[in-house]
């Protein structure tokens, strides 16, 4: 007989906090539930038991409280059941099938229940703003009529160069046509009518809130003091350059200092590499998860040509950081408009990598964490970091730290210091000044008496007094900063994309060609809140976007590679170093459950060791995918994870995933058909997937068959509790 023990709170595998498994009680003792699916599997027993033994004592999970989901949202996926290995099983009632009483040893019947509590979001939620994308180039539209003539009486030569230019060479890109066209109208300063140097690019639709802005003109470099010989870059690219100015955007500023630790990484985001006579400039910005051109000029916001430009600006008379921002404010709307922010987008936009939020406050990932910040150090990702706004402005004055301030995160590193192994990590404040003046600061002795190695690791050669650099122990950065951002930038990476529009409830499925082995992110991406007027952020929610991707075998079936849902602006795959795909064949599903009306399009993009291409096939085409990825997920699990059927040979399980899918999987591995029904007695929140409806599962398995029944998650506030009953019969 089988009964439950008092529950005590614990951490799941998935980062669940969820009240800890039964152990189930026999005559010939106990045997501790051990599986570490979340929710917990109400049917695991050890391996060699026969079921549930001889009585129907139900198990109950009425006491689970506390089941939170980390991600902070409210999933809801359109799932499709595979229809293979099923047939409908003869009627029967719940311990009765063909009208006879079906012993214990042929039947089984259980009751479990999960409850959980509503979810609360925890995620935040950034912006985004189409970008024009030009029109094929046709440099006769961009002429008067006298013009023309004017070309015809300089020679015929000229003339039928332009009409060549024209009608014959293909300009694809928005850039290269924006630049014949000012090649053949002799355009001396361009001025972007896109986004023009006027009082609307300063601020949007926030005049009332910006009067001060009025007074700022429009001036172009050599106009400016100090910056008659500029140039695109002078010199080395430093991190060191970039000066914040009059504008909040110290996100922006520590986002492209972590970036320009490696030169590259700025230069590779324009297109030329120094100024051109015209006056015009193309960033590359990965906009919604797509690469685009972002053209700008060279007109900047300054306060008097003797005071020089209001914004950020570099350091001298280079002017890459003033483009770079001019061109993130121009995707977003205005300078206004990029006040404030989180440094994942930028870190994103500006490389196209996925990036994650890493949160400090959370004693469970102390090691988890700092794990991460080691291999970021290790393989040179760009990272930031954000101080608190909860201590006081006079305590954090007093460590030199900023309060809600955002800090490039340059290395961890484990150093010995006093025969003990120290934590360490490494962070440059974009202001250039302002440094820590806690343990392990400038000055400290501690620093100055570690071993040569350590301190060459840790880069102090490199140091030089009041660059806003300084170190401090792990521990103090975790009392004093929120959160950690690291962008899993590759340098050798390629990107591919691909759009679609889908309706509501309407998944989407694409085939995906990987060319070579290696480690591979998915993303799908959603416009930004920041297409819209900051009255309106505050109450913006991202819609909840499922991705799940499965490997297709030779032999036709599926394999479960990961999956994740969130209401984010990115929702992703491959947070694991460990995770690297095969070459072949894979299928992607993706489905964003909109939540606002004037959204149907979303972007799918991969970024890996190679280049991938994507084909957008058919729901009939991808009919077995979800099913069979998921029992293939279910068949990977051990056998103390699942219920073991009377044979001792065929199991159940009832799992969930971090993609927010529930299954029931049922593998008969007998010699003989077996008979099942499952009710759901309760199912708050859920909804069964075709081919099953309603609250009930019935299958019939000949020997070595499967089936896999998928419940979709219509609203996690209502997913109070999972309930289930079963009558299991072998013929």
């Amino acid at each position: 007989m089988f009964t439950n023990t008092p529950y005590t709170a614990q951490t799941g595998a998935n980062g669940y906090k969820i009240s800890t498994t039964p152990s189930y009680t026999s005559g010939t003792g106990s045997q501790p539930y051990a599986g570490s699916s979340i929710p917990p599997n109400p049917y695991a027993t050890s391996a060699g038991t026969t079921g549930f033994g001889s009585t129907s004592n139900p198990v109950s999970y009425s006491n689970m409280q506390g089941l939170t989901n980390p991600l902070g949202n409210t999933p809801n996926t359109n799932l499709y059941t595979s229809p293979s290995s099923l047939s409908p099983a003869p009627a029967q009632t719940q311990k009765q099938v063909a009208g006879k009483q079906i012993s214990n040893t042929q039947a089984e019947d259980e009751e479990g229940a999960v409850n959980f509590h509503a979810l609360v979001e925890k995620r935040e939620r950034e912006n985004n703003r189409d970008v024009y994308e030009g029109e094929p180039y046709d440099c006769l539209k961009h002429l008067t009529q006298q013009q023309i003539d004017d070309y015809a009486k300089r020679g015929i030569t000229d003339y039928l160069n332009c009409l060549r230019l024209s009608t014959k060479q293909e300009l694809h890109s928005k850039y290269d046509r924006t630049l014949k066209t000012c090649e053949v109208q002799g355009v001396q300063d361009f001025k972007d009518d896109e986004f023009p140097p006027e009082l609307t690019s300063l601020v949007g639709s926030n005049q009332a809130g910006r009067t001060s802005w009025k007074g700022l003109k429009w001036l172009r470099p050599r106009d400016i003091k100090g910056y008659t010989n500029f140039a695109l870059f002078q010199d080395a690219i430093e991190p060191n350059d970039i000066k914040q100015g009059y504008l909040g955007d110290c996100y922006f500023l520590s986002s492209i200092a972590s970036l320009a630790e490696w030169p590259d990484r700025i230069r590779n985001l324009f297109s030329l590499d120094k100024p051109n006579p015209y006056g015009c400039h193309c960033v590359k910005i990965c906009d919604k998860g797509e690469w685009r051109e972002v053209i700008v000029d060279q007109f900047f916001p300054c306060v008097s040509a003797a005071r020089g430009p209001s914004f950020t600006k570099g350091n001298g008379a280079e002017i890459w950081v003033m483009l770079l921002e001019k061109a993130w404010a121009k995707i977003n709307g205005s300078y206004d408009q990029i006040e404030a922010g989180l440094t994942r987008e930028c870190l994103h936009d500006f490389t196209g990598a996925c990036t994650q939020t890493l949160w400090l406050d959370d004693q469970n990932t102390y090691d988890s964490v700092w794990q991460k910040l080691l291999i970021g150090e290790k393989n040179n990702y760009a990272m930031t970091c954000g101080s608190t706004d909860v201590a006081s402005k006079e305590e954090l004055d007093k460590l030199g730290l900023i309060n809600g301030h955002a800090y490039s995160l340059l290395g961890a590193y484990e150093v010995t210091s006093q025969g003990r192994v120290t934590r360490l990590v490494k962070l440059r404040n974009p202001w250039g000044e302002r440094e820590w003046t806690g343990d392990w600061n400038d000055s400290d002795t501690k620093l100055h008496q570690l071993n040569p190695d350590d301190k060459r690791a840790i880069g102090m050669h490199e140091r030089a007094e009041n660059d806003g650099i300084f170190f401090m122990s792990y521990d103090d950065f975790r009392k004093y900063f929120t959160d950690a951002q690291i962008c899993y930038v590759h340098d050798d990476f390629e990107y591919a994309s691909i759009r679609a529009q889908s309706a509501a409830k309407q998944a989407k499925f694409f085939k995906v060609k990987i060319p070579q082995r290696g480690r591979y992110f998915f993303a799908i991406n959603q416009k930004s809140k920041r297409k819209y007027p900051k009255d309106q952020q505050k109450e913006f929610k991202y819609s909840t976007a499922t991705l799940l991707v499965a490997k297709q075998e030779s032999d036709g079936t599926f394999k479960y590679i990961e999956g994740q849902q969130r209401e984010d602006r990115e929702v992703w795959t491959g947070e694991s170093e460990d995770q690297i795909y095969e070459a072949g064949t894979y299928i992607v599903y993706a489905k964003v459950q909109w939540r606002n009306n004037d959204f149907d399009e979303f972007v799918l993009s991969a970024y890996g060791s190679s280049k991938v291409t994507f084909t957008e096939i058919t729901k009939v085409e991808a009919q077995n995918v979800i099913s069979e990825a998921y029992f293939d997920h279910a068949n990977r699990l051990s056998k103390r994870q699942k219920k073991l059927l009377a044979d001792n040979k065929s199991w159940i399980l009832l799992d969930q995933t971090d993609d927010g899918f529930f299954y029931l999987a049922i593998n008969n591995k007998s010699d003989k058909i077996l008979n099942g029904e499952f009710k759901f007695t309760k199912m708050g929140g859920l909804k069964l997937k075709n081919p099953f409806n309603g609250q009930s599962v019935k299958v019939s398995l000949s020997p070595g068959k499967h089936a896999c029944a998928i419940l979709r998650v219509k609203d996690y506030k209502q997913l109070t509790a999972l309930s289930l009953s079963q009558t299991i019969q072998f013929k």
